[in-house]
């Protein structure tokens, strides 16, 4: 199963995820988790985690933001949770520039 399907398997069934201390948690607001989409969470947990690094690490050097705010909006991007959308609001005007000026150069 696609990693994007399992995140919206989530979603559905009212499950939040957040990562914390370079691992992937979550949160199920009632009820248990399905054994099967937890077995499908761990299948793609190292690859959202790995993409979360990467993806904090760009906010941060080349977005200039502050390591929370880069975690943030990092998770924002990999999860699309909509808690962090304040935070990728508030920088994304300024990061913006700088991330395409970044990849820009990565790519020469």
């Amino acid at each position: 199963m696609k990693t994007s399907e399992v995140l919206a398997r989530c979603e559905t069934a009212d499950i939040y995820l957040r990562f914390v201390a370079g691992h992937l948690q979550y949160y199920k607001s009632a009820g248990k988790m399905p054994e099967e989409l937890k077995l499908e969470l761990s299948a793609v947990a190292a690859e959202l985690v790995g993409q979360y690094e990467k993806c904090a690490a760009i906010h941060e050097r080349a977005g200039g933001l502050d390591r929370e705010s880069a975690e943030r909006l990092a998770a924002a991007d990999v999860l699309g949770d909509v808690w962090a959308e304040d935070i990728r609001m508030a920088h994304i005007r300024e990061a913006q520039k700088t991330l395409c000026q970044f990849l820009f150069e990565v790519d020469k």
